[in-house]
């Protein structure tokens, strides 16, 4: 058997099989594509736990890697980026941003949906942490993105605006740092978390000075302060009111809210209080107040408050007559000084950086929503072609079974022109006349249904008779034609033929004009090439097995073949040369 033989015989299950394994190849590549991989139950502990102590997270961590060694991938960067939220938690930068890029770049690459939202956010902060401020912001912003619309993921949505605020601060973009930090507030009201609020009202207090609206930077920071009942952070909170007190103008308010902070000695950034409390003392004219509390500053404070500390000492000497201590401290404020045009030039760089480094974040960018564009491609496509398969295997099963049907319809009618079938329709006709006239019936209803009977086999034989009449008539006349007597002939002195001895399109119209049904019948099969058509009019033609090999150039074997091939192919099983022959005879 060629191969083409073997595909014509068995279309049906190769094509079947062909669609299953595009399905199943298309299903593989849907989940490499799409899964979410599943993560050891000890690390998703250790996530939990890092969220309020990420000190003993980060020490169960390394605790967790001793122990399993040969941990496989997906856990090795889970524990990488478990690693990274314990440092975010608790402030400590990345020595650069290589290990926040390579963990963002491999959950990226995974597709992981439900781990990206964390990641975004723990990448963006970590990145903030080392000052590149643009993919930190690039970072919240795809985060916002990935997150559901319902309340599920508000706490982190608040988070990403919070964050977002900060660094738009820090770039001094007021009105996006405004919106965010009232986006945030918003979700932290509905949530009813008073501590995140407070960060809120605080981090909005200093967006309101900075565009010198003070009286709503006032507003919020009683807001906060009515939130906490830590002393310390009430300190905090009423050494800030102050400072917008005095940027008011407003000296008696300013003094009245720092003497409140300053009664607290357990609160947490006294270095900033000093220093306010130095500034409100020096403009309302009490020097030696504002010497203590620049003192300390020099003693504890940050470089800025040294700054102003050393001007003070410098002015305060100078108005003494102390011109060598005036200058001491002049000389200290000038270091200082350069110290710190120093910083901020390191400060503007960064926001230099920030600002117009886009080159290399929007093509970070682009390489990442590439990857995200080929996997959605790659889903979407397998999708479609799975549609398209399953689709085309259901349409085609469904027009193979209307076509079996017709032909199914198609061969009893054939069986009924039979001889056998006239046999058997006298038969069954004879049985009912037997049980009609044999009983009294006084069942009208069954009488009425033995005579309904009669009358059908009685007409199917009439039908009968009457096709077997019209066939015997279209044989005898295919029998006077000239093309009958030259196939015979042909088979009769046996000489040498080729493909083109018999007019095979003469053949088929001749037989087509004399056998009025034979057309339209071998219309209803599917579509044949040279050597099966011309088998089947040879069939037609009242031609032996031994004549129609001789007349086609082939074997018996090859003849038989075909013969199988067409019934395998038109009705969906078995059937033997016979029965096709039988099938285009009574065509």
């Amino acid at each position: 058997m060629t191969i083409s033989e073997f595909v014509e015989n068995n279309r049906n299950t190769l094509l079947t099989t062909l669609c299953a394994v595009i399905v199943l190849a298309c299903s593989f590549v849907i989940y490499e594509n799409s899964k979410t991989p599943s993560y050891p139950q000890g690390l998703v502990e250790i996530d939990s736990i890092c969220n309020d102590n990420p000190l003993k997270a980060e020490q169960m961590l390394a605790r967790y890697k001793k122990l399993h060694a040969n941990m496989n991938d997906d856990a090795r960067w889970y524990c990488r980026f478990l690693a990274l939220k314990a440092d975010v938690k608790q402030n400590k930068p990345e020595s650069d941003d290589k290990e926040p890029t390579a963990i963002l770049h491999h959950f990226m690459d995974t597709g992981d949906k439900r781990m990206m939202k964390f990641v975004y956010y723990y990448v963006g902060c970590a990145y903030n942490l080392v000052g590149r401020v643009q993919p930190a912001i690039s970072c919240f912003h795809d985060g916002l993105d990935l997150l559901s619309g319902d309340e599920t993921d508000d706490q982190l949505r608040a988070l990403y605006y919070y964050m977002l605020g900060f660094l738009y601060t820090y770039q001094y973009l007021d009105d996006e740092a405004l919106e965010m930090k009232l986006k945030s507030l918003a979700i932290h009201k509905r949530l009813n978390n008073p501590q995140r609020m407070q960060y809120d009202y605080i981090a909005l207090s200093w967006t309101y000075k900075a565009m010198e609206k003070y009286d709503k930077a006032l507003a919020c920071l009683k807001s906060a302060r009515n939130l906490t009942g830590d002393k310390g952070a009430k300190a905090e909170i009423d050494s800030q009111i102050a400072d917008v007190y005095f940027n008011m103008g407003r000296l008696a308010e300013a003094k009245l809210y720092i003497n409140k902070a300053l009664g607290h000695t357990d609160n947490f950034s006294e270095s900033s209080i000093h220093n306010i409390a130095a500034t409100i003392y020096e403009a309302s004219g009490d020097q030696e107040k504002a010497r203590h509390y620049y003192s300390l500053n020099i003693a504890n404070g940050t470089i800025y408050g040294r700054q102003c500390a050393y001007k003070f000492f410098a002015k305060y000497y100078k108005g003494k007559n102390n011109i060598e201590k005036a200058f001491q401290y002049g000389v200290l404020y000038a270091n200082v000084t350069d110290t710190i045009v120093q910083i901020n030039a390191s400060e503007y760089s960064a926001r230099a950086n920030a600002e117009f480094d886009n080159k290399e974040v929007e093509d970070e960018n682009n390489r990442l929503r590439a990857n995200e564009g080929r996997r959605n491609m790659v889903i979407t496509l397998s999708v479609l072609v799975m549609v398209v398969v399953v689709g085309y295997y259901f349409v085609f099963r469904y027009r193979q079974k209307r076509k079996y049907k017709k032909l199914q319809a198609l061969c009893e009618v054939i069986q009924n022109r039979s001889d056998k079938a006239a046999e058997r329709y006298n038969r069954e006709l004879q049985e009912v006349k037997e049980k009609l006239n044999g009983a009294d019936i006084e069942n009208s209803d069954l009488r009425m249904r033995y005579e309904l009977k009669v009358r059908q086999l009685e007409s199917l034989l009439q039908k009968n008779a009457l096709l077997n009449k019209i066939s015997t008539t279209s044989d005898s006349l295919w029998k006077e034609t000239e093309m009958y007597a030259f196939l015979n002939k042909l088979y009769d002195n046996r000489e040498p033929i080729t493909q083109d001895t018999i007019n095979w399109e003469e053949l088929g119209n001749l037989l087509f004009d004399i056998f009025p049904t034979f057309r339209t019948g071998l219309m209803q099969f599917k579509k044949m090439k040279d050597q099966p058509y011309h088998v089947c009019l040879l069939i037609k033609a009242g031609c032996s097995v031994q004549q129609i090999a001789y007349l086609t150039i082939k074997s018996v074997e090859a003849n038989n073949s075909t013969r199988r091939r067409l019934y395998m192919t038109n009705f969906g099983s078995s059937g033997k040369p016979s029965e096709w022959d039988e099938i285009i005879r009574g065509l």
